[in-house]
């Protein structure tokens, strides 16, 4: 499941979850969100409970995804400082201050 959700395959997702029990862990959802298949993100959020680590939004952050930094700030796992810095470092200004003037007050310093 996590290959399939990597390369946003939904429907092999979909037919591992009815199918299989193994093969799915956090890494299905942070590679998913990595690569911006929102799709499959919101299915796993929805249909399971492996959930995602900092790793999304601190790629997110990094990429410029602001569609993936909001998912993240609203949605998805608690995320650390490295976000912020991985914002800053790539030039992700806006996503950098977002992140800092509206951050969880759950954030783990890095």
């Amino acid at each position: 499941m996590n290959g399939a959700a990597k390369n946003d395959h939904l429907a092999v997702v979909e037919w591992l979850h009815t199918n299989r029990t193994e093969g799915c862990t956090a890494s299905a959802m942070d590679e998913a969100a990595q690569n911006q298949f929102w799709d499959v993100v919101d299915w796993l959020d929805q249909n399971r409970s492996e959930g995602g680590t900092a790793a999304i939004m601190a790629a997110c952050a990094s990429q410029g995804d602001i569609e993936g930094v909001y998912w993240c700030h609203y949605i998805g796992p608690p995320y650390d400082a490295t976000a912020i810095e991985g914002a800053v470092l790539n030039g992700h200004f806006e996503i950098a201050w977002f992140l800092h003037q509206y951050r969880r007050s759950n954030i783990n310093p890095a």
